[in-house]
């Protein structure tokens, strides 16, 4: 699962309904029609949908009351019109800048993890004993860091697939029902 936070995944959706009406029944459901700082929620009283939806986009997503999570995922689609309605056609994924600056980080506390055991064997083998056990302490301390990051990578990826349901359901409820 952890693994599976770092890539997109494809997103269709058949409606019977022409774009126009889709977009009417997102707009009756308080979506506005381009990115807005403050805009009007949608959804269920213990999650709230956010985002924008025009002829040329639709990007939603859905979040908790009163929760704040960085590794939200996000759906990114167009529509193609078909013979008998559309189809909402994109990818759910999170934000590139979340998974940018996580990798980094992460990436980080490796290479530093790397280097501070370098440094320590160096030290060692120079006979330099006393500076070991604080430079191996700052490993440790340094693989906490990753590890709690990690973690709470991870518990954001899990809630943020339970919102990622709920939000394709409510969407195939709102276009199909």
């Amino acid at each position: 699962m952890w693994l599976g936070l770092w890539r997109a995944d494809a997103f269709e959706l058949r409606s019977l309904l022409t774009p126009d009406a889709v977009l009417d029944r997102l707009r009756q459901c308080g979506v506005p029609d381009r990115p807005r700082w403050i805009d009007a929620p949608a959804g269920t009283a213990d999650r709230v949908i956010r985002g924008w939806a025009n002829d040329d986009e639709v990007v939603l997503y859905m979040v908790r009351t009163n929760v704040r999570n960085s590794w939200q995922r996000v759906l990114r689609a167009n529509f193609v019109h078909t013979d008998d309605g559309c189809v909402l056609v994109g990818s759910i994924s999170t934000r590139p800048i979340v998974r940018t600056f996580s990798a980094l980080w992460l990436g980080f506390a490796g290479l530093s993890v790397v280097v501070l055991l370098v440094s320590a064997v160096t030290t060692l083998t120079a006979g330099h004993w006393s500076a070991v056990p604080g430079r191996l302490g700052f490993v440790g301390f340094v693989v906490a860091l990753g590890g709690a990051g990690a973690a709470l990578m991870t518990l954001g990826g899990f809630m943020s697939r339970g919102d990622e349901r709920a939000l394709t359901a409510w969407l195939k409820d709102l276009l199909t029902g």
